[in-house]
């Protein structure tokens, strides 16, 4: 009991304080509650702001995560991509260098074949003396040669000339006394050449050409015309003696009943219009291939022509009509041209060339054994 009394003393005792500490308590929290619940949001705000940025905080971490993964792989895209350059490069490299190799090879290789070449061409040089004055004087002789050559065989004087002036081109490189002697002796043949007369070529064949329309005009000889002639001649044989004159007069009664007739020459039956077409066709063949002639200088032929165009208008034609005799005077005048005029002589230049050339030629065999002394 008295356990009881003491434990019941003792629990009195304890809520006493208790319930005056819960009591102020109470009315401290009381006072302390908005404060609190200020704290309370304002906690809970701190907590959703830390949440919030947390959250974008791995988001962007996240974005971040990702874009590296891309980067990376864009990365090893853009190595590889670089890697197949370089080896593309490399072998490009490689192929240049090789390349270029060649070249170097191809120029070496030609660079000794242009000196061997240049060395060629010098000893080439060296032992064939080209193009010194030897040589010169050898060409000037060979033009000279086929000047003479030419004026032997062709009447080509322009041809002549020509070779002249080549002789005398090459001879203008010398300045001794030798080469002056020589192209005075070329220009003294140069002024034969110009001094020879030369046919009007032109005119000639211009004049044969007028001769060959007048044929047509030609009257044609027919045998009345030689009737009337031979009846319009006097009889030179007349006596003068009487019984003559009777002779005569009885004669003249037997004219009136028989015509007799007497011809010296033969009698030409009246020409058919084809036959007097062939004549006149003919004789201007003649006169054709003398102008054929005068353009190949054939003296021969030209004469040869002329003469047989002159024969068939004697024979066929009136000789009497004027414009028959002014044709034949002109053919006539025709065969005094001379077409070939006469053969030149060059006969001065070519052997004074001679001497120089064997003079130069003495020259030089006497040159060593004077160096030898």
């Amino acid at each position: 009991m008295a356990k009881m009394n003491d434990t019941n003393i003792d629990r009195s005792l304890s809520e006493k304080p208790t319930e005056k500490v819960t009591t102020s308590l109470k009315s401290t929290h009381d006072v302390h509650q908005p404060k609190k619940r200020r704290k309370k949001h304002l906690y809970t705000f701190t907590m959703i702001i830390v949440i919030v940025m947390v959250g974008l905080a791995l988001v962007t971490t996240y974005e971040n995560f990702k874009t590296r993964q891309g980067s990376k792989k864009q990365m090893q895209l853009l190595i590889s991509q670089l890697t197949a350059l370089k080896n593309q490069q490399m072998a490009a490299k490689m192929q240049m260098d090789q390349t270029v190799h060649n070249i170097n090879e191809s120029q070496d290789t030609l660079k000794t074949q242009l000196t061997h070449l240049d060395k060629n061409l010098h000893s080439a040089l060296q032992q064939n003396l080209y193009q010194t004055k030897d040589w010169l004087l050898l060409k000037v002789r060979y033009y000279l040669e086929l000047a003479q050559i030419n004026t032997h065989w062709s009447d080509d004087f322009q041809a002549t000339n020509t070779l002249l002036q080549q002789a005398d081109t090459l001879l203008a490189e010398f300045h001794d006394e030798s080469a002056t002697k020589v192209r005075q002796a070329i220009a003294n043949e140069m002024a034969q050449i110009e001094a020879t007369p030369k046919p009007d070529l032109a005119g000639l064949l211009r004049q044969l050409d007028t001769a060959q329309n007048q044929i047509v005009n030609l009257p044609i000889k027919t045998s009345e015309g030689l009737a009337q002639k031979t009846s319009a001649a006097p009889t030179h044989n007349e006596s003068s003696q009487e019984w003559r004159k009777h002779l005569q007069q009885t004669v003249s009664l037997l004219e009136q009943l028989v015509v007799i007739r007497h011809h010296d020459a033969d009698i030409i039956p009246s020409p058919s219009m084809v036959y007097e077409s062939m004549i006149r066709e003919g004789i201007r063949l003649n006169l054709q291939e003398a102008q054929w002639a005068a353009l190949q200088n054939n003296e021969a032929i030209y004469q040869f022509s002329l003469a047989q165009a002159l024969k068939n208008i004697k024979h066929s034609f009136n000789l009497e009509q004027p414009n028959t005799m002014a044709l034949v005077k002109q053919l006539e005048g025709f065969q005094h041209v001379q077409l070939a005029p006469k053969k030149l002589s060059l006969d001065q230049s070519l052997p004074l060339l001679n001497q120089w050339i064997e003079s130069n030629e003495s020259q030089q065999l006497s040159a060593p054994g004077d160096h030898a002394q």
